[in-house]
């Protein structure tokens, strides 16, 4: 592998070998990403399926880029309140 990449590496410029090898690294298929997220593999398929993830398709496998996948867990929309901000918005609400 070592030779295969030194290789690879004498061939392309430099900022190109180092993007495709952090590009690759990023991506990640439907068993990493279920794993990553806590979710069963059909799980993973049914919220693609919906367009609840971010995700590429070459072929017909799909692909999911890590850094996308951490920015849509930390929406602001996924994050659920604690008791004591749901206490609040209703008092906020009730008061409105």
């Amino acid at each position: 592998m070592l030779i295969h990449l030194a290789a690879i590496y004498g061939k392309l410029p430099e900022d190109t070998f180092m993007d495709r090898l952090n590009t690759h690294s990023r991506l990640l298929c439907v068993e990493q990403t279920a794993e990553l997220l806590n979710l069963a593999k059909g799980s993973v398929y049914q919220k693609v399926s919906k367009g609840e993830l971010p995700y590429y398709k070459i072929g017909r496998k799909v692909y999911f880029d890590k850094t996308e996948l951490e920015d849509f867990v930390l929406q602001p929309s996924n994050k659920r309140m604690t008791n004591a901000e749901v206490a609040i918005a209703a008092l906020n609400y009730s008061q409105n």
